[in-house]
This record gives C-alpha cells, structure tokens and sequence, in this order.
C-alpha cells in the first residue's frame, strides 16, 4: 500500500467517522425530545384531574417547583389548566428544566 492509498483511507475513516457522529448526534437529540414529550404527556395526565377538580372546587393550589420554593396560587386571573398548560409548554420548548408539582 502506497502513501497516497493509506490517505485516501485515512480521509475515508475520517468522512465516515463525522457522518457517524453526525447521524448519533441527530438520533440523540430527536430520543431526548420524545422522551421529554412523553414526561410532559405523563406529567399532564397525572395533574389534570386534580386541576380541573381545582378549578371546579375554586380551590387554592400549593405549587413548588424542583428547587424546593412553594407557594400557592388561587385561579382568579386564570384557570389552572391554563397555568398547567404553561407549564407544559415551556417545558417541552425545554425553556423550563423541571414541571411545577402541585399539592392540593
């Protein structure tokens, strides 16, 4: 094997090893996304009976968030389902790190 076959191999390995970081990179990024959809589908389905039962009830909400502030919250500006879905929604646009938790 002469030089210029062992750099044609050489930049062969090279390509190859940028398209496969690439292409784990792309598959990493897309897993994440669905796994954070499917926390904040979780999430939705475990909250929205004690919300809409909040809601209903005109109830007060204790919120705390992941790092251990609370504070609670009455729904005369806005519904609780909107404020849950907020919440939701930053989460996935993943402008939030962790969902409000809420203790009724």
């Amino acid at each position: 094997m002469n030089a210029i076959e062992k750099n044609k191999l050489k930049v062969i390995l090279v390509i190859t090893s940028i398209l496969a970081l690439v292409f784990t990179a792309i598959v990493g990024v897309e897993y994440l996304d669905k796994k954070r959809k499917d926390r904040a589908l979780k999430y939705y389905e475990e909250i929205a009976i004690t919300v809409t039962l909040a809601d209903m009830l005109e109830m007060e909400l204790e919120y705390s968030d992941n790092t251990g502030k609370s504070w609670i919250i009455t729904n005369q500006n806005e519904s609780f389902t909107d404020i849950v879905s907020q919440d939701i929604a930053g989460y996935i646009s993943e402008k939030k790190v962790a969902f409000i938790t809420t203790k009724s």
